[in-house]
């Protein structure tokens, strides 16, 4: 691509966001080969990178304007006069406060982790070779099991299942 097309390239995503179809589009090329410019030329993409992130600053001041200073509209009020209204956005309030603070307004999600696995394995009458593959296959997943293998195979527990005891995953 020349100078041209990817300041051209460039003055769109300025404008509008980075969209890989849409700048292609822009400039008659497909999306492949944009990918393949941008991942080729570092100058090129820090300046497309540059330009989407001056439109982002651009849609962040639209979305505070909105949400604090709020947008006129114009109503029909009692008896059909026409009334100026300012109407806010408390959701792009909401978005720019977790944005800016996420510690204090985001999303509360806790996640918790528990390290102690509690395993019933059943596998009825499979033969000691069977069991031995199973064990094996566990404790690749989780090499903490330890001298299960004993208890595995020699296990008289009713059904054909075996306990494995609870194991620490950390």
């Amino acid at each position: 691509m020349t100078k041209r097309v990817k300041d051209k390239v460039i003055a769109h995503v300025r404008r509008n966001g980075k969209n890989i179809a849409s700048m292609a589009y822009l400039v008659g090329v497909s999306q492949r080969h944009m990918y393949r410019e941008l991942k080729l030329d570092p100058i090129f993409r820090d300046a497309v990178e540059e330009a989407r992130v001056a439109f982002m600053g651009r849609l962040e001041q639209e979305a505070i304007r909105r949400a604090v200073q709020g947008v006129k509209e114009e109503r029909i009020g009692p008896g059909g006069v026409i009334i100026e209204v300012t109407k806010y956005s408390d959701t792009l309030l909401l978005a720019l406060l977790k944005a800016n603070d996420p510690h204090k307004y985001g999303d509360k999600l806790h996640v918790e982790q528990s390290k102690t696995v509690n395993l019933r394995i059943g596998f009825g009458t499979l033969p000691t070779a069977a069991r031995l593959k199973l064990l094996e296959a566990l404790q690749l997943a989780s090499p903490e099991i330890k001298d299960a293998e004993a208890r595995l195979i020699e296990s008289d527990a009713p059904n054909g299942t075996a306990p494995v005891p609870p194991t620490d995953v950390s």
